[in-house]
């Protein structure tokens, strides 16, 4: 081939660019591509040249792309590598086909073998050859000796070609993930270098904890070496820097190159992190992003993150209707779950999705990734795994950032997790064998597993048997260390969460630190908080809230007694609080006995206490995520700091709302003694003016009382019950978006989504023109109440932005008053008045349900038009 016609290799092809892509790369592609005679598809529409793309360059599959092809950017730079154009179909962006622009031929190896290599390579996405061809990528062979070796040795110290043991293609193939490379690279694998060993000794100090009358495995020096370790002149350092606290920086790409294009994963960084991750370069050059109201983080780290990201090029966006990716930039909404009307909507409309995560390892990255090429960069369900709820995990093996992703990943499928091997462990996930907790776990019959069961549960969403080889494969050299984390998600299992009629089943919610316990342990003569975990909570109290609902019907005389009831009690001091306001619905129902109503034991959660040791039912203090140096086991030095560093991480995230509970009203909800005084205790007071309240706690159920209607209005959070016992529990304000009202069976009746309600009419509150801190769905409407009683809804028409008046007695222009009567109870003379002055008179429900709505629906409740 000439060196015209090598220029021209682009020649048939008309590119787009994914709007994902940062400026950088899109400007270095589009300038090669052009290089070598391809055309930009926006020039070529401009001029009414092309209908569609060929080819669309994007790291992502894409649903819906009028391009012929799409294709990664690798695409690009190997066919100007090559002086040739590979076919699209092995660049597809499939994170299955991790062998995606991968081309393999093989030297030396037996010819059974060999087939073997080249179907597999195929059916991963890769190309293999019969020689050793320009665009060979890798050489398999066994002993670096021959001609072909030599000569690939010398492209090798180009950068074109690496040289690998079959056992690479063997450990990928058994594990259906890339794996590291650099153990397997010619001239010197250290995959064929023995690893020292301890076995002995394991075994004895794995027989030994059997033995003992401790039920809990920790596996530290007092008992002996306790996992297979490489001789340190074969430990990678990476591997051998586990412990080292990492320097972010971002003026280069992942150094794991033997990782390929696989991104790297990291938990949320605190604060002083956050600040060090300046980026270097314009990652979101042009794009806008929207940050969801549940991600929950506290205003200094939002306020941090926001700077960096602007640093980044990006613009924030306050509401998600102003994304905007006209101008050919991505749109990037944030979530932390999947379960909101907003993200279903964000993924309807083609926009980027992505969790906190995602944004903060861009940073660290340097680039940015497909958020489905991990787990962690995709907002996670809200609930837990049906059939997990009973299981109890730890860990062995996995170090640093890799053992802390690990546990998350616990608390994210609805998994107790703890980090000592106790007797009632089910499932002990493993990276290699040898351990003292994998002698014991075989021993006691624990399912022993590797990360990738965990990982694949999630990405499925279903609770994978352990009967697969994969997940009982025990690969050496750190290679399982290696892949936490790099399990992609797969477009054809989120497409389930886009629409609620196909959810996947989800036991309930449960906040991370419930699924671990600490309590304290005597070792060692002393005593150090370790952590153990806690029994689930029974679920049939976790699911009596969001079942047993109330019938609704208006009920004044209650509401007026819990009125007169608590403004006595304020006079005095003395009274005791009651919650007992009913719904503004008619005759009272009796009412089953739920777990929201008090129990007369200490403010600890039955279900917790239940399984705490009979000398530690005591109340505890705020749970600890420390363990004493003295108590952790083998695969769990330098942990310390990792926990702590992830803890105050969540510290850093939680200090916001902390802060702005210093009001606390109540609704259908009765406060003990004890709990009052807790509350007091943690800073906060009781009000009864819904007004002047940061947060209501109601059953775990809708309710059309004032007050809730009202906090709804006014924006504030709505919070179950469990927030309270769970506050005082750990001493200190839970987030409230870990305990929203879970009522979808109201939901459904009503038409609306509280979240969403809730999220509109703070977005109203801060876009007043006026100031006022009312919602404006009742802005500039006057309202009259017919029925004798009503005025209960005063306050509810108040906080939606509507005025109060008397029924009016003249012929005025009324086009924006509203009448509001009981259609159950029709004053037929007050009616003919209004009619006569030509003043339409709507149901009630006009602003029950527009408050639960947050709109108004006029033709929808209207009982009675004006005398035309």
């Amino acid at each position: 081939m000439t060196d015209i016609e090598k220029s021209k290799i682009f020649a048939n092809v008309i590119f787009e660019f994914d709007r994902i892509l940062t400026g950088t790369r899109r400007a270095a592609l589009q300038n090669i591509l052009l290089e070598h005679g391809a055309k930009a598809f926006e020039n070529e529409k401009r001029h009414g040249h092309a209908d569609h793309a060929t080819h669309y360059i994007t790291n992502r599959n894409k649903k819906y792309v009028s391009a012929q092809y799409q294709v990664t950017p690798n695409w690009v730079t190997a066919a100007v590598r090559n002086g040739f154009v590979h076919e699209p179909q092995y660049y597809y962006p499939d994170p299955t086909k991790f062998f995606s622009g991968i081309v393999v031929t093989t030297f030396g190896i037996p010819e059974r073998d060999r087939e073997a290599i080249f179907g597999a390579t195929m059916a991963l996405g890769g190309q293999y050859r019969e020689g050793l061809s320009s665009d060979v990528t890798h050489l398999v062979c066994l002993a670096p000796e021959g001609d072909v070796y030599e000569q690939a040795l010398k492209i090798q110290n180009d950068g074109h070609l690496k040289i690998v043991l079959p056992h690479w293609f063997d450990e990928c193939f058994k594990l259906r993930r890339l794996v590291r490379e650099d153990i397997f690279l010619f001239p010197d694998p250290l995959y064929l270098h023995p690893p020292a060993t301890t076995t002995t000794t394991t075994e004895m100090a794995a027989s030994k904890l059997s033995s003992s009358n401790n039920s809990s495995v920790r596996e530290n020096n007092e008992y002996a070496a306790t996992e297979l370790t490489r001789s340190d002149s074969n430990i990678s350092a990476e591997t051998n820097q586990t412990n080292v606290p990492k320097t972010i920086t971002l003026d280069t790409k992942d150094k794991s190159s033997h990782l390929g294009d696989s991104p790297q994963v990291h938990p949320l960084p605190k604060m002083e992190q956050l600040e060090q991750m300046t980026p270097m370069e314009k990652l979101f050059e042009g794009d806008s992003i929207y940050l969801h109201s549940d991600i929950g983080i506290s205003p200094e780290f939002r306020t941090c993150l926001v700077q960096q990201l602007e640093k980044a090029g990006a613009t924030i966006k306050q509401d998600y209707d102003e994304l905007d990716d006209s101008q050919g930039s991505a749109a990037i909404a944030i979530f932390k779950h999947r379960n909101s009307d907003l993200f279903m909507q964000a993924c309807k409309e083609g926009k980027t999705v992505a969790s906190m995560m995602w944004l903060t390892n861009s940073l660290r990255r340097g680039r940015i990734e497909s958020p489905l090429r991990t787990l962690w960069d995709f907002p996670s369900p809200r609930g837990g795994i049906p059939g997990m709820e009973n299981m109890m995990v730890t860990v062995t093996g996995y170090e640093a950032e890799a053992r802390t992703l690990i546990f998350q990943l616990c608390t994210m499928v609805g998994l107790r997790w703890t980090p000592n091997l106790e007797s009632n462990t089910t499932h002990l996930i493993c990276s290699k064998r040898g351990s003292a907790k994998y002698k014991v776990g075989r021993l006691r019959n624990c399912n022993i597993v590797n990360h990738i069961w965990l990982e694949e549960c999630y990405q499925q969403w279903e609770c994978k048997s352990v009967a697969d080889e994969r997940y009982t494969y025990f690969p050496s050299n750190d290679i399982l260390q290696n892949l936490v984390g790099k399990t992609p998600l797969l477009p054809t299992e989120l497409e389930r969460w886009y629409d609620k009629l196909t959810w996947p089943a989800m036991t309930p919610y449960i906040p991370a630190y419930m699924l671990c316990k600490s309590t304290n342990v005597l070792s060692s003569g002393s005593e150090s908080p370790v952590l153990l975990g806690a029994r689930r909570p029974r679920k049939a109290a976790l699911d009596a809230n969001s079942q047993l609902h109330d019938v609704m019907i208006p009920d004044m005389n209650k509401y007026q007694e819990e009125e007169k009831r608590t403004n006595t009690g304020s006079s005095t001091g003395r009274t005791k609080q009651k919650r007992v306001s009913s719904d503004l619905s008619s005759p009272p129902v009796k009412r089953a006995k739920t777990s929201d109503q008090r129990s007369e034991s200490p403010p600890i959660s039955v279900s917790m206490q239940s399984v705490l040791p009979s000398e530690t039912k005591k109340r505890q203090k705020r749970p600890s995520f420390e363990e004493d140096e003295s108590t952790t086991d083998d695969d769990d030095e330098g942990m310390n700091k990792q926990v702590e560093q992830q803890v105050s991480s969540q510290e850093n995230i939680t200090q916001g709302f902390s802060s702005r509970i210093s009001s606390i009203a109540t609704t259908n909800v009765e406060l003990s003694n004890d709990e009052v005084k807790a509350i007091r205790k943690l800073g906060s007071k009781i009000v009864n003016d819904i007004r002047q309240a940061n947060i209501l706690i109601v059953p775990n159920r809708i309710l059309r009382t004032p007050k809730f209607l009202c906090a709804v209005n006014l924006g504030i959070d709505i919070v179950n019950t469990q927030w309270l016992k769970d506050s005082i529990e750990k001493q200190a304000w839970c987030n409230p978006m870990d305990y929203q009202v879970d009522d979808k069976e109201a939901e459904e009746k009503y038409g609306f989504r509280l979240e969403a309600s809730l999220h509109s009419a703070r977005q109203a509150i801060r876009s007043n023109i006026n100031k006022k801190k009312n919602g404006i769905w009742l802005e500039g409407y006057d309202v009259c109440l017919v029925q004798t009683g009503s005025s209960v809804l005063k306050e509810v028409v108040e906080t939606a932005g509507g005025n109060i008046i008397p029924i009016p007695k003249t012929k005025d222009k009324h086009d924006k008053v509203l009448a509001l009567a009981n259609k159950d109870n029709r004053r037929k003379k007050v009616w003919d008045q209004l009619r006569q002055n030509g003043i339409k008179i709507y149901d009630q429900e006009l602003v029950i349900v527009g408050s639960l709505r947050q709109q108004l629906a006029l033709d929808e409740f209207i009982l009675l038009k004006n005398k035309k």
